[in-house]
């Protein structure tokens, strides 16, 4: 195991708001990805999604090749490829490449499709259903498409799985098994049934009258969450690696940590254990202490549980008057469920590449839920000195992946 450190050297995203670029713009100029929802969304009660409507997959591959894939896969193929582009590794494969992209949901959409066709008449369901389903083709898929031949990790870590990702592809690099690794999720499953399920639980916000402005973290008025879809992929490699080839760094991975909150199946611990853990063990991985870290990019999935128990894992973690900014993306980007936590590492590492944190869209001092009170970045975007951003994410079953990234400075 080597402690070399571990560069961020390209991205690549699909989200509500565009490709990777796309989406920092969009997040600088304050403007949202969500939309109300399409009325097969409506009637199983979801009022509002952020849909990847820009995104059309025969835009980026040939269309056999993408109704091989789920939607959750042309994603990750897409994010995957657009990610080694924007390193400048065109080309780059073999054993040195390995792939670790997690998921939610996986291809849920494209079980709903089929399992109607297959109750009616089970001899005509596609042979090709099993691989477009399957979850790990969130890892497959780019694996085949880019020629990767190394370490292959597809993993299902509910809302946290892109943080754990990450977290993931830094050890592949740390052990040695890879020079290079695309780490990321995505997810793909705005579906009548998991939303369904979402809104029969009370976890889904109302539409009202403006569903670009529905999600609302950490505001006294939230109501719940919106769900998304996209992807966001990362091209990580050793730091001596990255300069020798000539690489830009984007930020340096300094530490990750995971932990379990054990406490229930959907709700957060109150007092955010895990969460606090997580953190906790990252900054222990990076050897860095609570004061180091300058922002926060938050989970805040605007359900209150949620908000109050992150809220109380980062005064666990960073004292009762934290200092540190805190941004909450979720706002304009909406809850990209298993692709969420990988959001949050885009808009970390371009932040910290562009010393300038996004504020979080809609909210201002004086709609802060109280037992939520930070150093928010409200209005417009903060230009500040980021040497270390933490990025926080939990999904259901008490999964809990926290990540700290470094600026860069040469030499």
């Amino acid at each position: 195991m080597t402690d070399a450190a571990i560069a961020i050297t390209g991205v690549g995203a699909v989200t509500p708001l565009g490709d990777a670029a796309g989406t920092w713009d969009g997040l600088l100029a304050g403007r949202s990805g969500l939309e109300a929802a399409p009325e097969g969304l409506r009637r199983a009660g979801c009022g509002v999604v952020g849909p990847a409507g820009w995104f059309d997959a025969g835009d980026h591959m040939d269309r056999n090749t993408a109704r091989r894939m789920g939607r959750f896969s042309q994603f990750s193929v897409v994010a995957s490829t657009m990610a080694m582009a924007d390193a400048g590794l065109e080309g780059y494969a073999g054993d040195g490449l390995g792939i670790v992209i997690h998921t939610g949901a996986g291809g849920l959409l494209e079980a709903e499709a089929a399992a109607g066709a297959a109750a009616a008449r089970p001899a005509r369901v596609s042979p090709l259903f099993t691989p477009v389903y399957g979850p790990n083709m969130a890892a497959c898929q780019p694996s085949i498409v880019l020629g990767a031949t190394g370490p292959v990790l597809g993993g299902v870590g509910a809302c946290a799985a892109g943080v754990q990702a990450v977290i993931d592809g830094l050890r592949v690099l740390q052990r040695g098994d890879a020079e290079v690794v695309l780490a990321g999720a995505t997810d793909g499953a705005l579906s009548p049934l998991i939303l369904g399920s979402l809104a029969n639980a009370g976890a889904l916000a109302a539409a009202g009258d403006d569903p670009a402005s529905a999600c609302r973290p950490y505001g006294v008025r939230r109501t719940g969450m919106v769900a998304s879809e996209g992807a966001a992929v990362f091209v990580l490699e050793l730091l001596d690696h990255a300069t020798a080839r000539g690489a830009r760094v984007l930020a340096v991975v300094a530490g990750g940590g995971s932990a379990g909150d054990a406490y229930h199946l959907a709700a957060p611990h109150p007092e955010g254990r895990g969460a606090a853990q997580a953190m906790s063990r990252a900054l222990a991985d990076a050897g860095a202490g609570p004061g180091d870290v300058d922002a926060l990019v938050a989970h805040a999935t605007a359900t209150v549980a949620g908000d109050l128990s992150e809220a109380r894992a980062l005064r666990t973690v960073f004292g009762p008057a934290p200092s540190l900014a805190v941004t909450a993306p979720k706002a304009s980007l909406g809850h990209g469920l298993g692709a969420a936590g990988a959001f949050g590492v885009l808009v970390a590492a371009l932040a910290v590449h562009h010393q300038l944190l996004p504020a979080t869209r809609g909210l201002s001092a004086g709609t802060v839920d109280p037992d939520c009170r930070f150093d928010h970045v409200v209005g417009a975007p903060r230009p500040m000195v980021l040497h270390s951003v933490m990025v926080n994410a939990a999904g259901f079953g008490g999964q809990n992946a926290a990540l700290l990234l470094r600026s860069y400075q040469p030499g």
